[in-house]
């Protein structure tokens, strides 16, 4: 089942309790607000003080505009398109996670942003009249926003690293298949590891694992970044360094291994055979733990 996009709605009925004509009369401050929002977000979250230029200033002014200017449509109109605003900070989620920017400064970088804005409506709504009563709705609107916000921004930043992470966990699945190839060509295999940060042995060892139907179903195992794994084919198998890195024994019984890595072809493999107990591992860590076949 697909899990439901968060669609931030946290705020909406909070907006249908403000006057909609208040919107228009503090609209013509906006650029002064998104200015100095975006400067306050600079100022304040260390990843933020980089050049204005470029995709990063496409996300962080972009995001502030869209988030001013749709506060404005929705005090107007609690139930205006959501579309757009909701695709602009997915977006501006997944690129934090892709410009190496953690979760905490992106929320961090919204709710400083939010308070600049705050100050200047609120000021504003004293201005106009605005009761106190009707500046704390707005107040609790405004905040409720924010939250909504970094929801959806933040599940556009998890969409990111899970795609992220499966496709590095795809490319090594690859790696380990290219290693397996005799005809690979060795450009592909160094290119492939340096890719996944994988540095090529001498020789390699194989073990060979019984194919289990019910694989999807078991936790995955924890063997180390040095282990590639491979357990979503009908030849499940495990591709480690041999001898392993110091400090790690080996999995399985290995027996002789040939010529080396030279550069002129992929490390020269040898494999084991293994079959996964019947017997429940005594690790949950280590699910597909196996004895070597006699």
């Amino acid at each position: 089942m697909t899990p439901a996009v968060p669609d931030g709605r946290t705020a909406v009925p909070i907006w249908a309790e403000l006057v909609p004509e208040g919107a228009a009369r503090v609209r013509p401050l906006a650029g002064k607000m998104i200015a100095d929002a975006v400067a306050a977000v600079r100022e304040a979250v260390p990843a933020y003080r980089q050049p204005l230029t470029g995709k990063f200033r496409e996300v962080l002014v972009g995001g502030v505009e869209m988030a001013v200017m749709q506060c404005f449509r929705f005090i107007e109109d609690p139930n205006a398109s959501r579309e757009e605003w909701l695709e602009v900070f997915r977006y501006a989620g997944r690129v934090e996670f892709l410009e190496g920017r953690t979760m905490d400064s992106l929320q961090t970088a919204v709710r400083v942003g939010a308070r600049t804005v705050w100050r200047h409506i609120g000021r504003a709504g004293k201005d106009l009249g605005m009761s106190a009563d009707a500046l704390l709705t707005l107040a609790e609107a405004i905040f409720a926003y924010v939250d909504d916000i970094c929801v959806v921004a933040v599940s556009g930043y998890t969409e990111a690293q899970a795609q992220a992470s499966g496709s590095y966990e795809r490319k090594r699945r690859q790696l380990l298949k290219l290693l397996l190839d005799r005809v690979t060509s060795p450009q592909q295999v160094s290119d492939l590891a340096a890719a996944v940060d994988w540095r090529l042995p001498d020789r390699v060892a194989v073990v060979v694992l019984e194919y289990r139907p019910d694989h999807l179903r078991l936790p995955p195992p924890s063997l180390g970044r040095e282990v590639l794994v491979d357990l979503e084919s009908t030849d499940p198998c495990l591709l480690l360094p041999d001898p392993p890195p110091a400090g790690r024994r080996s999995t399985g019984r290995s027996p002789t291994s040939n010529t080396p890595w030279s550069g002129a072809a992929p490390p020269s493999a040898r494999s084991s055979r293994c079959r996964r107990p019947t017997a429940p591992a005594r690790s949950p860590a280590a699910p597909w733990r196996c004895a070597t076949a006699a």
